[in-house]
């Protein structure tokens, strides 16, 4: 039987049996037939966002922890987009030894110091859960009276009691918290979708990776938001250091080979910095931003906060006691709680 076709249609499905290469090209249909529907082709296991998720989630709670397939790790899909057409792109496998670390053994511990944070902790703890590799994730209390231990532990955290100050609160969130890696991180910060990626991607990806940091991203809306990020670019180009607002991610023995954090009542985060860059570590900037909370901003003004934060940095590392330095921000109005550092 012979098939005919609509003239003029453009549909590539089907070509005509006729002779010739330009009979073969035409764009045709069968008349009086839709176009066939190509079937919705299964989620692979390297798809991306909430969905890819789900399926490395499913793989670990399958495989008990030990094994679970992770994100494609390349450029575009950070960027937030899709897969490239004829890229290939790679299935990585995160593998823990059971023997050492047990069934499903987290494989980075996260610490966050609080203090009276119950109102602002809730959504880094929800981001928290939506990292698709085990975490065992620390609050580290120095005394709140808002009942922030709850939240945690309603939230599925572990909340421990510690010294109040910063440094003090970090070094016992760090002996506490299980892992191979330590991520400290802000109680107001976020961790978006590009930054969840960027993480897993840096612990698999990069084989000789000892210290890590996110980008700066700061929650105001323009032209302060970019005011304060271009900012923190230029200090961070004159100073060739990071803070804490970018968080931390670094190796459990590095840390505690360096010694932790010491314990000054501010700068604790650019001391730890120096330090590893000291002992010759290189510490790589991800390729996706932290969000960090910008209160402070619009509570004291974005231009005298700035300049009061780069003042702090620019007298400690001038020489300036962090003593001093502790005095000079409690000078300042609204002070902040324990469990953020003025030092951005």
């Amino acid at each position: 039987m012979r098939r005919a076709f609509l003239p003029g249609a453009r549909y590539r499905g089907l070509r005509p049996r006729g002779p010739g290469r330009a009979a073969r090209r035409r764009r045709t249909t069968l008349r009086g037939r839709p176009p066939p529907v190509p079937a919705r082709a299964r989620p692979a296991p390297h798809a991306v966002g909430e969905q890819g998720a789900r399926l490395v989630r499913r793989r670990l709670r399958r495989t008990g922890g030990r094994q679970a397939v992770l994100l494609p790790l390349s450029a575009g899909l950070l960027r937030g987009g899709g897969a490239a057409p004829g890229r290939a792109h790679r299935v990585l496998r995160l593998r823990l030894d059971p023997e050492r670390h047990g069934g499903r053994a987290p494989v980075i511990g996260v610490v966050v110091p609080t203090l009276d944070e119950a109102a602002r902790l809730q959504p880094l703890l929800d981001d928290l859960r939506r990292v698709v590799v085990p975490l065992d994730i620390v609050v580290a209390d120095g005394g709140s009276s808002d009942g922030t231990p709850a939240v945690a532990q309603a939230a599925g955290a572990r909340a421990i009691a510690a010294t109040r100050g910063r440094a003090r609160q970090l070094n016992a969130g760090a002996e506490a918290a299980r892992g191979q890696w330590l991520l400290f991180l802000h109680a107001d910060c976020r961790l978006p979708p590009l930054a969840r990626r960027a993480l897993l991607s840096a612990l698999v990806d990069e084989a000789d990776l000892q210290a890590a940091v996110f980008r700066f991203a700061v929650d105001l809306e323009p032209p302060a938001k970019g005011f304060i990020e271009r900012g923190q670019r230029l200090r961070q180009a004159l100073f060739g250091l990071s803070y804490g607002d970018q968080g931390l991610l670094v190796r459990r023995e590095l840390f505690q080979s360096a010694g932790g954090f010491p314990d000054i009542p501010i700068m604790e985060d650019v001391a730890m910095i120096r330090c590893l860059k000291r002992r010759g570590v290189t510490i790589r900037t991800l390729p996706a931003a932290l969000l960090t909370s910008g209160r402070r901003y619009r509570e004291r003004g974005v231009i005298k906060t700035w300049l009061h934060h780069t003042l702090l940095i620019s007298l400690y590392l001038a020489g300036v006691s962090p003593r001093r330095l502790a005095r000079l921000r409690r000078a300042e109005p609204s002070p902040v709680p324990a469990s953020r550092s003025p030092t951005r």
